[in-house]
């Protein structure tokens, strides 16, 4: 793939989640949801203590990107807000 020519904007959103819960489905609702959204990819995931047994946190990082500028960060706010909302986030 050639070099991006404009800036991304990344943000990190960390999620506490049950085992009960699936990852995968909710991941790919996510990707799908906003258009200037170019990729939530998973950049931690821990189960560790102090959580209570079938707990662990998810970080995901959400980078958005526009293939005719720079975004400014209003406009990626607002997207991530839109993407956040939808994933009921």
């Amino acid at each position: 793939a050639p070099v991006p020519q404009f800036p991304a904007v990344t943000y990190d959103v960390t999620l506490a989640l049950s085992h009960r819960e699936q990852s995968g489905p909710m991941l790919r609702q996510l990707r799908q949801t906003d258009p200037l959204l170019e990729s939530v990819d998973v950049v931690d995931l821990y189960s560790g203590k102090p959580l209570e047994k079938g707990e662990f946190t998810l970080t995901l990082r959400f980078t958005y990107r526009a293939p005719d500028r720079t975004l400014t960060e209003d406009e990626a706010k607002k997207a991530h807000d839109k993407v956040l909302k939808a994933a009921n986030l």
